[in-house]
C-alpha cells in the first residue's frame, strides 16, 4: 500500500465547513485557514525522516511531562502488511501527532497516539482516530482495540 496522503482541502466542501468551523469554539479550527494547512499521511512503514520527526515529537512530548510508554515504530507491529499503522498529521509541515497501532493479529490491537504540547485541544488526535478507525472498518468488529 505504501504512503497515503490526504490534502484536507480535497475532502471537503468549503461552504460546508465554513458555519462549522466557525459555529463552534471548541473545534479544533478557528478558520478555514487552519485546516487548509494539514495533512494527514498513512503509512505502512516509516523512513528515517519520517522516525526522526516522530522521535522529535516523542521528545517534546516526555519533556512536558512523565510519558514513559513508547510506540512500535516498525511495519512488523501490523499482522496484515495492507493494513496501515502510522498515521502522521502536520501542521504547515510540522508533525504535530502521531498514532501508532500495535496489530498483532486480528482479533487485538493497541492504539497509542501523541501530540505536541502546545498544539493539543485542537482535535488532531481525532482526526488520525477516525482516519485508522476507517481503515481498520474490515476488522473492528472482531478486534479488541485499547488504548495504552
Amino acid at each position: 500500500m505504501g504512503t497515503q496522503t490526504i490534502p484536507l482541502r480535497s475532502q471537503c466542501d468549503s461552504d460546508i465547513l465554513q458555519p462549522l468551523i466557525l459555529r463552534d469554539s471548541r473545534h479544533a479550527y478557528h478558520t478555514l485557514e487552519d485546516f487548509y494547512h494539514m495533512k494527514i499521511q498513512i503509512l505502512n512503514r516509516l523512513n528515517e525522516k519520517q522516525l526522526k520527526k516522530v522521535r522529535s515529537l516523542l521528545n517534546a512530548c516526555r519533556d512536558y511531562e512523565p510519558v514513559t510508554l513508547t510506540p512500535s515504530l516498525t511495519a512488523e507491529s501490523c499482522f496484515d502488511a495492507d493494513l496501515p499503522c502510522f498515521y502522521l498529521l502536520y501542521e504547515n509541515n510540522e508533525l504535530v501527532s502521531f498514532l501508532s497501532l500495535f496489530l498483532p493479529d486480528q482479533y487485538y490491537g493497541e492504539a497509542m497516539g501523541f501530540t505536541h504540547p502546545m498544539a493539543r485541544q485542537r482535535g488532531y488526535f481525532k482526526h488520525l482516530w477516525n482516519e485508522a478507525l476507517m481503515k481498520l472498518d474490515d476488522y473492528i468488529e472482531d478486534m479488541e482495540l485499547l488504548f495504552v
